[in-house]
């Protein structure tokens, strides 16, 4: 398998890897991988998505700042990863229009004023039926499960394992 691998802890998977060699052929990222490993914390992750969409990722947490169990081993991921192992996980993202531009987001999707100075006045509607009245604050929060242990738990103080999350960021509501 031909694979890229990005992001801070790159450098401590090389030995890893080359031992794997045989298996895992590790490439430059503008020369088609069929995965990339994204090591380091979520960020990694989440920029190998949004540079590369189409192309499986393997998501593995920098060994300095995270402890692991034996079965998320940096070792042990990249040896099933190298026998074909690894189940596949597809997770939600989404998708939001403003004008013309289109932004996905795999964590979530901020909805808030230009200007720091004054608060943004909103509307929420769900299949085109008004759920809300004006809402008057700094915006919204639209999470997917991946990213509600983020920003949208620093609103809500929860997080959830499934649908999408909608939290109002610093509204009189």
């Amino acid at each position: 398998m031909k694979v890229a691998v990005v992001g801070t802890c790159a450098d401590s998977l090389q030995p890893l890897l080359k031992k794997l060699r045989r298996s895992l052929q590790v490439i430059a990222i503008d020369e088609g991988p069929e995965a990339i490993i994204a090591c380091g914390g979520d960020g990694a992750l989440i920029g190998a998505e949004r540079d590369h969409p189409s192309v499986p990722k393997i998501g593995i947490r920098d060994s300095r700042t995270c402890t692991k169990c034996e079965r998320h081993g940096d070792e042990n991921v990249l040896r099933r990863l190298a026998k074909g192992h690894l189940e596949p996980t597809s997770l939600v993202k989404l998708r939001a229009l403003v004008g013309r531009t289109r932004m996905y987001g795999l964590n979530d999707v901020l909805i808030r004023n230009a200007d720091m100075q004054s608060a943004l006045r909103f509307s929420v509607f769900v299949n085109d039926e008004p759920v809300t009245d004006e809402i008057i604050g700094d915006g919204l929060v639209l999470a997917t499960p991946f990213g509600s242990s983020a920003y949208f738990r620093s609103i809500t103080n929860t997080t959830f394992r499934s649908g999408i999350g909608l939290a109002f960021n610093n509204c009189a509501e």
